[in-house]
């Protein structure tokens, strides 16, 4: 068998995250692995996310007993092992749901193990040619995600969940920023008011075991087949919350990457269709409105993530103009 790879000497110091240094060197790594890989050589860790104090993502690129070489992934959690997590993604993948198989816990480092599949995430096809039939592929996948019947480990996401998040993080862009203090409470007034609208008409929605993070970039394409990417947050909600967000996600890349919000009309076009072909059409409405309090999250979305900045304002703008274009309508 071949020598570890020499451990990272840039392995950023997470006193909140104690087990991530020994997580990253190959030797210590190894041996923690043990029991859920048996014998293995890791040729290579690297640090793929970081969320200091809370989480991380590490690739390993692994040399086995019998000779074969894979890449996966270890997930850890500051809190411990995040056994829900695990235990979801196994059942969803048993129940025939295209997502990476799990591959063992590792305790010791609050970590849990998956394949890492090979492939492209649809993002990156969305402004070809191919993107409007990505996007149709997507709302196939996401619907074999809701009618699976694997009940959610974790507390229930409702309307009045997005609504509190608007409040919680929109006035963190009005601080920053306080020239535009009067249009970001007037968009959160607004969504409030879409959110009251939303529940009146929606009343008991089915429920479905959701992703609750589903965009573009949690589906990746390998070859013909499709599969699903970080299930943490799979909880029980209203499926066209799902819809909404792969929406809103796909209309944000068109304004920061093509320069117009409806550069990629087309492949919104395929993914609603296709979704409410399998889904009922009863969701139609749903899936725009929760596409506009996505829309309304990119604010401070694109206000965090430094790159973002300057199309803060831009998406300000966008909301404004859906929101308003919703009141004068009434």
């Amino acid at each position: 068998m071949s020598e570890p790879h020499c451990p990272d000497r840039n392995v950023p110091e997470d006193p909140g995250l104690p087990a991530l240094s020994r997580a990253l060197d190959p030797k210590s790594a190894a041996e923690a692995l043990q029991d859920s890989l048996g014998s293995v050589v890791i040729e290579k860790a690297r640090l793929l996310r970081h969320r200091p104090g809370r989480r991380a993502l590490v690739e390993y690129r692994v040399l086995t007993g019998s000779g074969d070489r894979r890449v996966l992934l270890g997930k850890l959690r500051a809190k411990g092992l995040d056994t829900k997590s695990y235990r979801v993604q196994k059942a969803l993948r048993e129940q025939g749901v295209a997502v990476p198989g799990v591959l063992g816990t590792v305790p010791e480092l609050g970590m849990w193990l998956q394949e890492r599949l090979p492939g492209k995430p649809v993002t990156a096809g969305l402004p070809g040619p191919d993107g409007p039939r990505l996007c149709a592929a997507s709302a196939e996948l996401l619907r074999a995600l809701h009618d699976s019947d694997v009940e959610p480990l974790r507390a229930p996401h409702t309307l009045r969940d997005e609504v509190r998040i608007l409040r919680e993080r929109l006035p963190l862009v009005s601080r920053a920023r306080p020239e535009l203090e009067r249009r970001v409470q007037r968009i959160l007034h607004a969504s409030e008011g879409l959110a009251r609208e939303m529940e009146l008409s929606r009343g008991e929605a089915r429920t479905t075991g959701i992703h609750r993070d589903f965009y573009p970039d949690q589906v990746l394409q390998r070859g013909g087949r499709m599969f699903l990417l970080d299930l943490d947050l799979f909880c029980r909600g209203d499926p066209a919350l799902d819809a909404g967000n792969f929406l809103a996600h796909v209309t944000e890349q068109a304004l920061r990457d093509l320069g117009d919000p409806k550069a990629l009309a087309l492949c919104e076009e395929a993914f609603v269709e296709r979704f409410v072909e399998l889904s009922g059409e009863s969701l139609r409405r749903a899936v725009h409105d929760y596409a506009t309090l996505t829309l309304v999250r990119h604010v401070h979305i694109s206000h965090r993530i430094p790159e973002r900045k300057p199309f803060t304002e831009v998406i300000l703008s966008l909301c404004e103009e859906r929101l308003l274009a919703r009141e004068n309508r009434q």
